[in-house]
């Protein structure tokens, strides 16, 4: 690795880094059968804005995607909560423990606004996949 990539995220464990820089959620098709299901949260004025899409077919979020803005922890929690909502049922959604994912990231108590904002936007795609069953 170089020494710029090192001196940049010294401060995140290795599963924030390589989190943010897999970004495997990140490109959508609009090509896809089912119901697409989207939820914003966030404020851009407030550094950290979510916009997640997902695709349920038959109970089932066949596809999760995001766009994120914020810190490398913001990131790298949204790439993790596309990876756990894709492949779920919708009556699921709810047991993804967010607070799993704030110990895993080693995200600091001042940063909890983004588990809190995770929570929203999972809320809200529940909520429409529950009126799409």
């Amino acid at each position: 690795m170089n020494d710029a990539y090192t001196k940049a995220f010294n401060l995140y464990n290795d599963l924030v880094v390589n989190l943010f820089y897999r970004a495997a959620y990140t490109k959508f098709s609009d090509e896809l059968d089912g119901n697409l299901i989207e939820f914003r949260a966030g404020d851009i004025e407030k550094d950290q804005l979510i916009h997640l899409k997902c695709v349920e077919l038959e109970g089932k979020i066949v596809l999760a995607r995001y766009q994120a803005y914020g810190c490398p922890y913001f990131i790298a929690s949204s790439e993790w909560l596309c990876e756990q909502l894709e492949g779920s049922v919708s009556n699921k959604i709810n047991k993804i423990k967010l607070q799993d994912l704030m110990d895993l990231l080693a995200i600091p108590i001042a940063k909890k606004s983004i588990i809190l904002l995770l929570e929203d936007a999972m809320n809200g795609i529940e909520v429409q996949l529950d009126n799409c069953n």
